[in-house]
C-alpha cells in the first residue's frame, strides 16, 4: 500500500525555490495541525499514514510507535521536504501524486494552513490525534504531579499569545501594563492563566498560573521547558472552556488544535494589543 511517513522534526529541506524563507520553525500548534490535515487527506487519497516524531525532542516525553520504516527514516532524516501549502492544499496533493508515481513510500512534512480546520473533525481523526499525544510513564507522572497543584476541581483557561519576541528571541523586557490590566479585568472564577510570555505570568496577580519555563518546540532543546510546554497542552485538554487573545491575525494554533481534538469551547480573539 502506498505510504506517507509524516515526519515531525525541527528543520527540513525546501524543494521550492520560490519559498519566501530559507528556514523557519514550527510550534506545537503547527505540528499538530499538520498531522490533523494529513490524516484527513489520507482518508481522501487512500494512502497509509505513519506519523514519526522520533527525531523531534517531543519524543522524549511522548510515545512514538515503532514501525517497519524506522531504519529508512533514520537514513533519510536530513532529506525530508517541507511542502509549502499555507494558502491551499494543492501543492501537497501534487507532491504526493508525483512521488507515488515512482515510489511506494515517501517522507514529508507540511503544516498546511488554517483551511485544514474548515471541516468538523471526525471522531476517528480525534482519536488518532489523542493516541499521538500519549505520554511516556515519567512524563505522565510529571503531568499528575503538576495537576495536583491546580486549586480547582474544574477550571477554564484564559490564554495570551503575545508573539515570539520573548518566547523565541528572549527579549524579556517588562510586559506592557495594558496586558496585565486586561488579565485582571477579564479573569473569571476558576480561571488558569496560560501565556507564551513569562513576563506576563509574573506580572499578573490574583490568578493561578504555572511559573515553570516554557519554550517554542521548533527552536528549543531545553528539556524541562519542552516538558512543561507539553504539560500545558494536556492542561488545556482538561479545561471546560478556553478564551484566547492573540497578538497575531490568527487565533493561537496551540489552543485551536486542543479545542478541535477534545471538543472544548474556544473563544478566540485576534489582533490583541492590550
Amino acid at each position: 500500500m502506498k505510504t506517507v511517513i509524516f515526519i515531525l522534526k525541527q528543520s527540513y529541506i525546501f524543494p521550492h525555490k520560490n519559498l519566501p524563507y530559507i528556514e523557519t520553525s514550527w510550534g506545537l500548534g503547527d505540528l499538530l495541525r499538520g498531522v490533523f490535515g494529513i490524516y484527513t487527506l489520507s482518508k481522501v487519497m487512500g494512502f497509509r499514514l505513519i506519523v514519526d516524531f522520533s527525531h523531534h525532542p517531543i519524543s522524549l516525553f511522548l510515545k512514538n510507535e515503532q514501525h517497519e520504516f524506522c531504519t529508512y527514516v533514520a537514513q533519510n532524516i536530513e532529506n525530508v521536504p517541507y511542502i509549502f501549502a499555507i494558502d491551499n492544499i494543492s501543492p501537497v496533493t501534487q507532491y504526493i501524486d508525483n512521488m507515488f508515481s515512482t515510489h511506494d513510500v515517501i517522507t514529508m512534512f507540511t503544516s498546511f494552513g488554517l483551511y485544514a480546520y474548515n471541516a468538523t473533525p471526525s471522531s476517528d481523526a480525534q482519536e488518532f490525534m489523542k493516541r499521538l499525544l500519549t505520554p511516556k510513564p515519567a512524563f505522565q507522572e510529571y503531568i499528575d504531579t503538576q495537576m495536583k497543584l491546580v486549586p480547582y476541581s474544574t477550571y477554564s483557561v484564559i490564554h495570551y499569545r503575545l508573539g515570539d519576541h520573548e518566547l523565541v528571541l528572549n527579549n524579556n523586557k517588562d510586559v506592557n501594563k495594558g496586558y496585565v490590566h486586561h488579565v485582571m479585568a477579564n479573569r473569571r472564577e476558576n480561571d488558569i492563566l496560560l501565556s507564551d510570555s513569562q513576563s506576563l505570568k509574573r506580572a499578573a496577580t490574583d490568578i493561578f498560573t504555572f511559573n515553570e519555563s516554557i519554550c517554542h518546540v521548533g527552536t528549543s532543546m531545553n528539556e524541562p521547558a519542552i516538558r512543561h510546554t507539553l504539560f500545558e497542552l494536556f492542561l488545556l485538554s482538561k479545561a471546560t472552556a478556553i478564551r484566547s487573545y492573540s497578538h497575531y491575525v490568527w487565533v493561537s494554533g496551540f489552543v485551536t488544535i486542543i479545542s478541535k481534538i477534545y471538543d472544548i469551547p474556544l473563544e478566540g480573539h485576534c489582533n490583541f494589543r492590550g
